[in-house]
């Protein structure tokens, strides 16, 4: 699994028992906390993501929020790597 969607299921595992997931601000700091990866990586893959549609990245509040399009991107890696 390429990296950047590493960060997205980490995203979506944060997320995925809000009622709303597509609406949770979801903060840098929860994100860096749970990746084993130097921040300018994270980083890279958060705007890669959100170039993707995956996630939209809220400035200056530096909150991430996924979109519909991750969440079911992210479900669908987790069903891949549990075959």
């Amino acid at each position: 699994m390429e990296p950047k969607y590493a960060t997205l299921k980490t995203i979506y595992e944060i997320v995925k028992n809000e009622s709303n997931p597509a609406t949770y601000n979801c903060s840098l700091r929860q994100i860096i906390l749970r990746q084993m990866q130097p921040w300018d990586n994270i980083m890279q893959h958060l705007e890669d993501l959100a170039t993707e549609g995956f996630i939209t990245i809220q400035k200056p509040a530096a909150v991430v929020c996924i979109t519909p399009k991750g969440i079911e991107q992210a479900k669908s890696l987790s069903t891949i790597a549990s075959k």
